[in-house]
């Protein structure tokens, strides 16, 4: 499942971070910081299922796609 999330303007990529969180949980999702992803600081139910499209950032899309989806994934956005 890919959640969507774009910006209008592309942005610049020096000192860029982004993060995704669910919903009224502070547990990570995931974590876009210093050029990389930050999977060490991710919660561990999203490890190696959360993932941006890195070479895409610097267009301005921040979309996240979610794999192996489980029931406690569902959420309101």
């Amino acid at each position: 499942m890919v959640l969507p999330c774009y910006e209008d303007k592309p942005s610049t990529m020096e000192g860029l971070k982004v993060e995704w969180r669910k919903k009224g949980l502070k547990d990570l999702v995931h974590l876009y910081e210093d050029g990389e992803s930050r999977a060490d600081e991710q919660h561990m139910d999203y490890q190696d299922r959360a993932h941006f499209f890195t070479e895409h950032l610097k267009d301005g899309n921040f979309s996240l796609r979610l794999d192996k989806l489980r029931a406690e994934d569902k959420g309101r956005i």
